[in-house]
């Protein structure tokens, strides 16, 4: 994507810095600014125009006349400012330090690369020895890096000193949350250090409203955690209470219990209801088939930035699986993606390492299609029309011993329909 400009600079300009607006679209990584004019006539040095640019938050730096192409990113250009791109009106400044007679047009050539779609890998729910896990954070750290992930989320039992051990890694980012425990369920608290001060103990639904009232204005995701274990379900009811999430796929429990929040998140969509749901290991070690990273939560997002991935979370721009070789899903249509509200109702599903046998779902409020898988398909798209429905979700499903018995793998939040 590209916009060109051209300003004619006359010589009463001269000893001016004049402002240049340039228009930013969104989902921009980085914007690539070069400029032309004519600065030599005959050998002689008749035109001088400095460079300089500024985004909606400020000065991000100046180059003299000496650097025709400046590039401005997270990665900019020696010089200037380190910085995502914001949407919004920029200015290039033109420093006028000398300019012939006649005057002298400038042209700007603005490339804009926009973000890639990215997916990222993560495990929402970890414990360390900071409450009941039995690993160190450092070891619990390690132990993602080796598996892969992309995130991390913290998520002790109502302690907050995890936390303050994140540290910076090349390729893992690591979130701080705390699970909120009480003896009538447990909730995540996503994205902040200390969500809540203490006491953490609370006996009735007003006191876990307050608490849930203070947790999002500390700037925290709240997901009720695995509402139908049969240890520890969520028992303050789901009615009346302001979260964003629901732990729908929980790696410590048994099938039963995943498959009744399942069915229960699946009855809150018809009823119009949108909840993103996501899945967390809830690993504290290594026991039976729980490992972290099993199951996982899938963000599509264009940023590996914390802030990135908690929005793509609270947006339900994700699908969950069992393990990262489980297949990928990604749908979207012309105004939007999973998780978001479409005006148009033409969706394309892109679903990537099927197997054969494997058997794809597509669950509106109105009906389920099913479709058999036949052969490997590395990639295969489908292409669907709605009318009526209200949502569109995607479950899969993988023969687990033999082709009777089908264990789910991946599953979507919906796109909804206006």
């Amino acid at each position: 994507m590209e916009k060109k400009k051209t300003i004619f600079i006359d010589k009463r300009d001269e000893g001016k810095y004049l402002k240049i607006p340039i228009e930013v679209p969104k989902n921009i990584e980085r914007i690539i600014f070069t400029y032309e004019y004519e600065r030599f006539e005959d050998n002689v040095e008749k035109n001088i125009i400095d460079f300089g640019v500024y985004s909606p938050e400020g000065f991000l730096g100046a180059s003299g006349s000496n650097r025709q192409t400046i590039q401005i990113s997270t990665k900019s250009d020696e010089g200037f400012k380190h910085t995502a791109i914001i949407p919004g009106t920029w200015e290039v400044m033109a420093g006028v330090y000398k300019v012939a007679d006649e005057g002298i047009e400038v042209t700007y050539t603005i490339q804009f690369v926009e973000k890639e779609r990215l997916l990222l890998n993560g495990d929402t729910h970890v414990h360390t020895l900071s409450s009941d896990g039995s690993y160190s954070y450092f070891e619990l750290v390690e132990k993602a890096e080796k598996e892969e992930l992309d995130f991390l989320i913290l998520a002790d039992h109502n302690n907050f000193i995890q936390n303050d051990q994140i540290t910076e890694r090349e390729n893992l980012v690591i979130i701080p949350g705390t699970e909120w425990t009480l003896y009538n369920g447990h909730a995540n608290f996503i994205g902040a250090k200390k969500a809540i001060e203490d006491p953490f103990d609370v006996v009735d639904k007003d006191g876990v409203k307050e608490k849930f009232k203070e947790a999002k204005s500390n700037d925290a995701l709240v997901s009720i955690n695995h509402p139908f274990c049969p240890y520890c379900s969520w028992k303050w009811g789901m009615d009346e209470l302001d979260y964003d999430l629901i732990e729908i796929w929980n790696g410590g429990l048994v099938q039963e219990a995943n498959v009744k929040a399942l069915e229960w998140w699946n009855d809150q969509l018809k009823s119009g209801k949108r909840i993103p749901v996501i899945a967390g290991s809830d690993f504290h070690k290594v026991e039976g088939y729980r490992n972290i990273g099993q199951p996982l939560t899938r963000v599509w997002t264009n940023s590996k930035a914390k802030q990135a991935i908690l929005d793509a979370i609270k947006n339900g721009h994700t699908f969950i699986s069992y393990a990262v070789n489980a297949p990928t899903i990604y749908m979207e249509t012309a105004n939007g993606m999973l998780g978001d509200v479409v005006s148009d109702r033409e969706v394309s599903i892109t679903i990537r390492d099927l197997n054969i046998n494997d058997e794809i779902q597509l669950i509106t409020d109105k009906e389920v299609e099913n479709i058999h898988v036949t052969d490997v398909a590395k990639e295969m798209t489908i292409e669907r029309t709605y009318d009526s429905e209200s949502y569109v979700r995607v479950e899969i499903y993988r023969p687990v011993i033999n082709e009777a018995l089908k264990m789910p793998v991946s599953l979507s939040n919906p796109i909804y329909f206006e």
